[in-house]
């Protein structure tokens, strides 16, 4: 056993049962360009040191030789291509596919996002556009104890007024009726957009509260006489 050559032991063992290579790919599996390549010594044709060894076992197995023993003389004859370091078989043959896959799909991914940002890049980082259009004017006067604001944003916009959120249409148009109190109130407006800066604008409304007038008592007089306690005027 230790002089014989590999690919001369397989095609006496091949004799010997009377089959022929493409019975040993229908009843082991291995493929018969694997096979052919065995028998002709053509060992660099062979894939890495784990599936070959794999091979020769399940030759051994139909065939009836001892594969361990079989496998000893095909090292010393050549020097397999190692598939790493350890010589392991992958659990999943299929798993670096898979990853492949994974890897592509997440790539696709962020291109999309990548793109998406690209042409949505003022919507999410310019500064956002605010309109007040009701007051317009600044220091207005009013002598009712609530009024409206009304204004327009750009697209993308979120509002708040006094640091209460309000609802913004699709059109960006937004409204809030606030109460007054008596004299000067700050109305303060933000446009913030989801990653970008803040728009603030701030009116100021004076409150006159109307005073209802106060009408004075009327005092009659009259002028009395000294003889009246004395001779009573009937």
């Amino acid at each position: 056993m230790e002089n014989f050559r590999f690919s001369e032991y397989l095609k006496e063992a091949i004799n010997a049962k009377g089959t022929s290579v493409k019975k040993l790919v229908e009843e082991t599996g291995v493929q018969e360009r694997f096979i052919n390549a065995m028998l002709l010594g053509q060992y660099e044709k062979l894939p890495p040191e784990p599936y070959v060894r794999g091979f020769i076992l399940r030759l051994g197995d139909n065939l009836g030789f001892q594969a361990e023993d079989i496998w000893r003389a095909y090292k010393r004859e050549t020097r397999p291509r190692s598939s790493g370091e350890r010589d392991l078989l992958p659990n999943n043959r299929y798993a670096l596919r898979f990853y492949r896959k994974k890897y592509f799909l997440a790539l696709f991914i962020i291109f999309l996002f990548a793109l998406y940002a690209l042409f949505n890049i003022n919507t999410l980082l310019g500064t956002p556009k605010l309109t007040i259009t009701y007051p317009e004017s600044d220091n207005l006067i009013v002598r009712e104890n609530s009024v409206q604001i009304e204004g327009k944003t750009g697209a993308g916009g979120k509002i708040t007024i006094n640091g209460v959120d309000v609802f913004v249409d699709e059109d960006g148009r937004f409204e809030k009726e606030l109460s007054l109190t008596a004299g000067i109130n700050i109305i303060e407006v933000k446009a913030k957009k989801l990653l970008g800066r803040e728009t603030t604008l701030t009116k100021r409304i004076v409150y006159e509260q109307i005073h209802a007038a106060t009408s004075t008592p009327t005092i009659t007089t009259k002028k009395i006489s000294p003889f009246e306690d004395i001779f009573p005027i009937e």
